[in-house]
């Protein structure tokens, strides 16, 4: 790839969700995040636009365009200067619902998956529990087998759109402790013994609403499965891949228009009778961040190329999230400090951005675990041949560096692997013949659904993937 392959299409949808979020969503970052909250309706009128299912096929309400379509969206959000809002929005179009048009039935994407696009009902995505985050295979939040339904018991946290979702895809565990036990079901929350315990009252992304939430013999059909009993966990990895590309994608459309902004102020304000950016120090500061906003630009399109042509991309995409989400740290201080006191004023952008810039290091994987990830892909263990001290081994140990090594090329591909929506295109605003009512923190699809997930080579049923493979951390 030499240059994204933006097209005329992706440009005007470009324009086109840039104008309504400027004019519609930007003028009311303040409130919005002042409230807590911000209105229903917005999910209505992205919706309007084609943007919540810009990369969905048409017979689901979608608009039919591409992943590229999708980080148009993710690009073009960020004029918001609500990054609550973003999130909420992302959420909705991008991480809680790929996940049905992948693998859900017909009867799910009818239910679930259609309203979500049309903004007509609230998704959230229910992975993290209170005492298992990033170590999904340890989550406690059960569904047992009752009949045609499934009974649902547990917490779980750190919900975006929790306290108003109209339905959560979930992560339960249906069979016995560790990644194989794991399911993803549509879950309802309307249901008998479903709450919100508490709405969370986070350091940023104030608009988005973050939620506690508590299951307590809560009864679903086991129709809602989606997918196959206890396979969840894989899809869980692969959904995860498309959550930090969004995050990536902000990230780097964040800090291109936090230093742009600063560049236009540092031009009007004068200090010792000469405009602030003269002064050398913030000169080379701003060239040295610019350089590094066109690297991690590159490194996430890069990523996204892979993960759009359904290539192995994890890596990639790990060391996207690294870098933007660490680099974005650094960037917003030194936005927020070329302001001075203004700097330090919420009603200042710069000020509202370096509170939530933090959640990006930590949100969708934090950066440790990124490293993680990136370190078992590329630095295989040390081989006996090479092992100065060479240590006993018992038969069930790691597999050699060289059998390792194939075992996870094999692997990767299976895991790192999100499938991209792709379509024809169409216009961006619903049509009268649309096949949907007119008109997407926590945790590409085709349309048709995948059969079941196939297990890398070096899976076995008693020794967890991360302990032999890397490219499942």
């Amino acid at each position: 790839m030499i240059a994204p392959p933006f097209t005329a299409e992706h440009d005007l949808f470009r324009k086109t969700l840039r104008d309504y979020v400027v004019r519609e969503l930007a003028p009311h970052a303040l409130e919005w995040d002042e409230a807590g909250i911000f209105p229903r309706e917005v999910f209505r009128q992205l919706a309007e636009l084609g943007a919540l299912g810009v990369n969905y096929p048409e017979e689901v309400g979608g608009s039919g365009g591409d992943f590229w379509h999708a980080v148009v969206l993710a690009e073009e959000l960020v004029h918001s200067r609500n990054s609550g809002v973003n999130m909420a929005v992302l959420v909705q179009s991008q991480i809680a619902t790929p996940i049905i048009q992948e693998i859900g039935t017909a009867e799910q994407k009818k239910e679930f998956l259609a309203p979500a696009l049309a903004g007509e009902k609230i998704a959230a995505l229910g992975i993290s529990e209170p005492d298992a985050g990033s170590d999904v295979a340890h989550l406690r939040t059960t569904a047992r087998r009752s009949g045609d339904d499934y009974v649902i018991d547990g917490a779980k946290m750190w919900i975006t759109n929790g306290t108003r979702a109209d339905f959560i895809t979930l992560a339960v565990r249906t069979g016995g402790p560790g990644y194989g036990g794991i399911s993803l079901v549509t879950f309802p929350t309307d249901v008998k013994g479903f709450s919100v315990s508490k709405k969370l009252q986070k350091l940023g992304n104030l608009s988005s609403d973050t939620a506690l939430l508590f299951f307590e013999d809560c009864r679903i059909p086991a129709r809602y499965l989606l997918g196959e009993e206890n396979q969840g966990f894989y899809h869980v990895m692969t959904n995860f891949q498309g959550e930090r590309l969004m995050a990536a994608i902000g990230a780097v459309s964040g800090m291109d228009q936090m230093v742009q902004e600063s560049l236009r102020y540092g031009n009007e304000r004068q200090a010792f009778d000469k405009p602030l950016i003269k002064f050398q120090v913030w000169r080379h500061r701003f060239a040295e961040h610019l350089t590094s906003i066109e690297a991690a630009r590159w490194l996430t399109y890069r990523a996204c190329d892979l993960f759009a042509r359904k290539e192995p991309a994890v890596k990639e995409i790990s060391m996207a999230k690294l870098f933007t989400g660490d680099l974005i740290q650094r960037v917003v201080y030194d936005c927020m400090q070329f302001h001075g006191g203004m700097g330090y004023v919420v009603e200042t952008p710069v000020a509202r951005a370096f509170r939530d810039a933090r959640l990006l290091s930590i949100g969708g994987g934090t950066s440790e675990i990124m490293k993680e990830i990136i370190a078992k892909l590329v630095c295989p263990p040390q081989s006996r041949a090479n092992d100065p001290q060479p240590r006993r081994r018992s038969r069930r140990s790691r597999p050699s560096s060289g059998s390792r090594s194939a075992s996870c090329a094999g692997r990767t591909s299976a895991a790192g692997r999100t499938s991209a929506r792709s379509g024809s295109g169409g216009s961006w605003s619903r049509s009268s013949g649309s096949s949907s009512a007119a008109g997407s923190w926590s945790g590409g699809s085709s349309a048709s659904s995948p059969s079941r997930p196939t297990r890398p080579s070096c899976w076995s049923p008693t020794t967890a993937p991360s302990s032999t493979c890397s490219c499942w951390a």
